[in-house]
């Protein structure tokens, strides 16, 4: 004879949902932090230490952005392929949409960003050299 069937008591574990539900909360925000301050550090070693013009510093930074979405897109496929799940079209079609759709608000956000901060520090030289 086999074990018996063991169907979940209702309401059983209901207490670790919410636990649960903050926790990825908390894991999505970090998420974020952790690539606005990547964002910002390839911002400030292009500005700082390579000494790139506004476009060529705005260019580099949505390029990177651009390929952490293609690879998002790739992993997406992958993930679909292996698990049988999605819509195959679609997901092919990601990886010329989500490069575009993340690069393009990086750059200009990336060019505005460098334009302020080349502005603000152009000031301050001239601030402390009167």
């Amino acid at each position: 004879m086999g074990a018996p069937c063991r169907r979940p008591v209702p309401g059983h574990r209901r207490w670790l949902r919410p636990a649960i539900r903050s926790v990825r909360i908390l894991l999505e925000a970090g998420a974020w932090i952790v690539s606005a301050g990547v964002y910002a550090a390839h911002i400030g070693y292009e500005h700082f230490r390579i000494r790139s013009s506004l476009h060529s510093t705005a260019l580099h930074v949505a390029f990177g952005a651009a390929i952490g979405a293609f690879g998002l897109a790739a992993i997406a496929n992958v993930h679909s392929l292996l698990t049988g799940t999605g819509n195959l079209r679609l997901l092919r079609l990601a990886l010329l949409i989500w490069p575009l759709i993340t690069g393009v608000p990086a750059y200009v956000v990336a060019f505005v960003f460098t334009a302020v901060l080349f502005r603000v520090l152009r000031r301050r030289a001239a601030i402390a050299g009167n």
